[in-house]
């Protein structure tokens, strides 16, 4: 048998494409996944996911076809499958603990067929269903196993002998609901707990020492209450928005006089505000917070380089409205809808 000799090439047909070097930055990408094929649907709520694969990603968010329904799939099928771009990180917002973002599956018969029972029901997340025989519960796991088909209903595959010998089950649970969405919903960002009053002021100033320390032309506005300039921790971030230079930052201090206690003064009097943001390193602007113009004039003023900019509004509480107007009983106080009618009536609004 005669040999060979030398190097040879073939070249064999595989499923890999061909790798692309790009300038671009990482993606970011926000939308709506189908987190009830995920591994867990849990963890895959507003959550950002960093994935290097087509694997990964239908792991951390799920993964289907239906791109209308679920926009980040559309990302990841061109991504991994059309230009091996990675890595890119996923935040899906379809949130199952929103009423909005579900529907719930009334209980209905479905019949049991050699010993599975077909669920026609889409989207459905797993852990939400409920199985019952009679007016027995059945436990997954133990009872039944539960998986989605491709065509989207759920297979209910019957394991105790019980259940087996049933003709029909009971079955109800809740789905997602991808339409349930809205613009709102997609924050483009984390979230914070900022339950204690000062603690925006901070982030803000986080958020502008981030965009100077990565080179970003990055302008971050915060709004502050004039109570709110009661807390400490608000002149702990004016000290830093100072310290750092940070004139890509603009605090705005809506300043009515009142809080929620009644007037700051008889609250903790802040003394002379402008002078105090004036020595605090602030470029200051002082306006008629209910004129427009004047409102959009300070925000397009000129920075003053290495100098924040603070816009102290003064304002009116429940300006326009006779019965609110300067009145502290209104700060946090829910409008009866008799009254509602009144005020938007003042107001030249339509109820």
């Amino acid at each position: 048998m005669a040999y060979k000799h030398g190097v040879y090439n073939t070249e064999q047909a595989t499923s890999l494409t061909v790798p692309i070097q790009g300038s671009a930055g990482l993606q970011v990408i926000f939308g709506t996944a189908p987190i009830h094929l995920a591994k867990d649907p849990a963890a895959a709520v507003n959550t950002p996911k960093l994935v290097y694969s087509y694997k990964e990603a239908v792991e951390a968010v799920g993964y289907s076809d239906d791109f209308e329904n679920f926009t980040l799939c559309q990302s990841i099928s061109a991504c991994f499958q059309v230009f091996n771009v990675a890595p890119i990180i996923l935040v899906n917002v379809l949130d199952p603990n929103k009423a909005d973002h579900v529907t719930q599956n009334q209980a209905e018969s479905c019949d049991v067929v050699d010993g599975v029972v077909l669920y026609d029901k889409k989207y459905v997340l797993l852990n939400t269903l409920a199985v019952k025989n009679g007016s027995a519960t059945l436990v997954a796991g133990s009872d039944y196993e539960a998986a989605h088909e491709d065509n989207g209903s759920v297979a209910i595959t019957l394991l105790s002998t019980a259940a087996k010998e049933a003709s029909s089950l009971t079955v109800s649970s809740t789905s997602l609901k991808p339409s349930g969405v809205t613009a709102a919903d997609i924050v483009g960002g984390v979230d914070a707990s900022t339950g204690s009053l000062g603690q925006g002021c901070s982030i803000a100033v986080g958020m502008a020492l981030g965009a100077k320390v990565q080179g970003k032309d990055t302008k971050v506005f915060t709004l502050l209450g004039d109570g709110e300039c009661q807390e400490g921790q608000i002149w702990e971030a004016f000290m830093a928005a100072n310290h750092y230079k940070l004139d890509n930052l603009t605090i705005i201090i809506d300043n009515n006089g009142l809080q929620i206690d009644g007037s700051n003064d008889e609250v903790m009097s802040l003394g002379d505000m402008p002078a105090k943001l004036r020595a605090f390193g602030f470029d200051l602007h002082e306006i008629d917070g209910h004129d427009l113009d004047a409102i959009e004039a300070a925000l397009g003023a000129p920075v003053t380089p290495g100098r924040p900019k603070a816009i102290l509004a003064h304002t009116v509480k429940g300006k326009g409205v006779s019965f609110m107007e300067g009145k502290a009983a209104w700060h946090g106080k829910a409008i009866p809808d008799a009254e509602f009618a009144q005020a938007m009536q003042e107001l030249g609004g339509n109820v």
